[in-house]
């Protein structure tokens, strides 16, 4: 039997479905690797700072729309309909309660698509992927830089004037990104029906400051940095995301901008908590199309001079000639 839909039991499921999304991310392998070209890396060792791009300037355009397009099927199709009849059996009441929900997640949706502002750092489990190689050695090279995992980001940020920067795995299984979506949508149904005390028939704002929208607001955020199209799997990847503005609303970063293959990118140096003075480098793994001696060498040099005396340093073993 279910719990009585009450503003406790409610705020209840929000920290549940909040604890269970930490569990997703909580427990990461003991090194990821970041991909980069020979500028990259040298931006990184000189100033022991990663850098997070703006989330508009990633490899693949689409995925935040990817998330969005998926969220806003789901609260379309008949099963939330379904959902929303079941806990109202007045017609008219029932509609006015499906219009609100549709209105307030579609307007979330598209305040994150068109104002907000991510930074993403972006690693892969595999730290000698072929599908990464290609995209880095066949221009001079490439390296992968293998990263002490739990020292790139907390689980849930504490600071509310800037935020931390938070480790994320991202979810290829459309049947696990449909599970998530609809528990926050079923969530978000049951916080209207809770608040809705308007006469039916009639239509009244919906407060997106309240805790359910807020909470609600959080997920969207979460999933639209998250989920990506199953044909990227294969990289199994992580990301140190950076929130741009902090909930008061004040800026939280100060962005910075750089030549990059597809043009000029804004990113920012990323602040991880546990990692003031030196990056938590453990390794660096060259491109396959590198010359082994004369990259062993400079690498070896680099790291020296740069205070990083023990990170290993390994070539691919990838049959790639770019």
């Amino acid at each position: 039997m279910s719990k009585p839909m009450t503003a406790k039991n409610l705020q209840s499921s929000i920290r549940t479905l909040q604890r269970t999304w930490a569990r997703l991310h909580a427990d990461p392998p003991q090194l990821l690797y970041h991909y980069t070209d020979a500028q990259g890396l040298l931006g990184m060792l000189k100033t022991h700072r990663l850098w997070a791009s703006n989330r508009r300037f990633m490899n693949d355009p689409t995925e935040t729309l990817y998330a969005a397009t998926l969220i806003r099927t789901l609260l379309d199709s008949d099963e939330t309909a379904r959902y929303v009849a079941k806990q109202i059996k007045d017609e008219k009441l029932r509609e006015v309660i499906l219009d609100k929900v549709r209105e307030g997640v579609s307007q979330n949706l598209t305040a994150y698509l068109d104002f907000d502002e991510h930074y993403l750092a972006c690693f892969c489990e595999n730290g000698d992927l072929l599908s990464q190689w290609r995209g880095y050695g066949s221009v001079g090279g490439g390296y992968a830089l293998g990263f002490e995992a739990r020292a790139l980001g907390v689980v849930f940020y504490t600071n509310q004037q800037k935020p931390e920067p938070v480790l994320r795995r991202c979810l290829y299984n459309q049947k696990e990104q449909k599970k998530w979506s609809r528990e926050w949508i079923r969530f978000i149904a049951d916080w209207v029906t809770l608040c809705c005390e308007t006469p039916p028939g009639q239509k009244a704002p919906n407060d997106y400051f309240d805790l359910g929208w807020s909470s609600f607001s959080w997920f969207l955020s979460e999933s639209l940095r998250c989920f990506k199209h199953p044909a990227y799997k294969e990289e199994r990847e992580w990301r140190v995301i950076q929130f741009g503005t902090a909930p008061t609303g004040a800026r939280a970063v100060e962005p910075n901008f750089r030549a990059a293959r597809r043009g000029i990118v804004e990113y920012i140096e990323l602040d991880l908590p546990s990692a003031k003075d030196r990056l938590p480098l453990q390794t660096i793994n060259y491109g396959p199309t590198l010359d082994a001696n004369v990259s062993d060498q400079s690498l070896k040099l680099l790291c020296q001079g740069k205070g990083y005396d023990n990170v290993s340093i390994t070539k691919s073993r990838v049959p790639f000639a770019g």
